[in-house]
């Protein structure tokens, strides 16, 4: 993927527009240009993979340098309605949309699936606040800071590393403990459920952290329990669940398998951004969040490419 660099005023969220070009701040603004790195088939990279296989990852629109602050930045592209976490605060259980729900799990498994087989690398933090919707209902993964690689993530020092509630039993273990691509596949399972019930299918305030990780490794989860209904629907989001919860992590259901539209179980390739869209049009009208783009489309930025983007910083000391 190629880059084109440009040296010109600008804030921590990388916008080159007039204004900025007036101020006397050095920004340091790279661009990705995506169209160059396509083939003629429309495909990137050398795999020949399809960019539509991968649809559930958040896009990287540019990153830089601002001098005078001393911070760096990534342009991001704009999820306007939020994350999983604000749609079940604002009231929007997953329970009554069976549907939406299975969009989410298909989606995750999209991102997933491009993490492990084509970055080689662990999320390790799958869950509802990592999970950002656009406008059309699409549902994708962020926060890429604790990916690693299998092997790394293991390691004694770096396998806690993430949120404790949706760690794998695996995670936990006192013996033999480890980090796998099964790890984000339970933390699927935990991050759907949870906005199932509108609540972590663990008690956090039963024994407090030590029985928080006990209840991870030895509670059997009762999706039957937890997940409503006798639809078709219905049925298939239980099945899901049970797969991506199972306690053992060589018997956990695996992301080729989600992804398998010939597997028996189910087919995720049915469950489109349409549903979780027809989901959040039926929720009460979400509050507004001043200065906060993540919920509002008209304080998008508009970019070249045509991409609305927000923006993540950080400062170095």
């Amino acid at each position: 993927m190629t880059a084109t660099v440009k040296d010109g005023g600008g804030d921590a969220r990388g916008s080159d527009s007039d204004d900025d070009a007036r101020s006397t701040q050095s920004t340091s603004i790279v661009r990705l240009n995506e169209n160059e790195d396509k083939d003629e088939e429309g495909e990137y990279g050398d795999d020949g993979d399809d960019v539509d296989r991968y649809d559930g990852i958040v896009k990287c629109l540019g990153f830089g340098f601002h001098d005078a602050s001393n911070v760096a930045f990534i342009r991001l592209e704009m999820m306007t309605m939020g994350s999983l976490e604000d749609v079940v605060r604002r009231g929007g259980r997953l329970d009554s949309s069976p549907r939406a729900a299975l969009c989410v799990v298909r989606c995750l498994a999209n991102a997933l699936a491009f993490l492990h087989d084509v970055a080689r690398v662990v999320h390790r933090d799958v869950k509802p606040s990592n999970v950002l919707f656009d406008e059309t209902g699409a549902c994708k993964l962020c926060d890429f800071g604790l990916c690693a690689p299998a092997d790394a993530a293991s390691s004694p020092t770096r396998r806690l590393d993430g949120t404790v509630v949706y760690m794998s039993p695996e995670r936990l273990a006192s013996s033999d403990p480890r980090c796998g691509p099964e790890s984000d596949v339970w933390g699927v399972g935990v991050t759907v459920l949870e906005s199932v019930l509108g609540r972590p299918p663990f008690d956090i305030q039963d024994g407090g952290p030590l029985g928080l990780v006990m209840q991870i490794v030895d509670t059997v989860i009762d999706v039957d329990a937890c997940v409503p209904g006798d639809s078709v629907d219905a049925l298939v989001l239980r099945r899901v669940l049970m797969a991506c919860l199972v306690k053992d992590h060589r018997r956990r259901v695996s992301v080729r398998e989600l992804r398998d539209p010939n597997d028996e179980r189910w087919d995720l390739s049915a469950y489109t951004r349409a549903d979780v869209r027809a989901f959040v049009d039926s929720l009460p009208e979400a509050p507004s969040r001043p200065g906060s783009p993540a919920l509002s489309s008209a304080s998008a930025s508009s970019d070249d490419d045509e991409h609305r983007a927000s923006g993540f910083s950080h400062r170095f000391e």
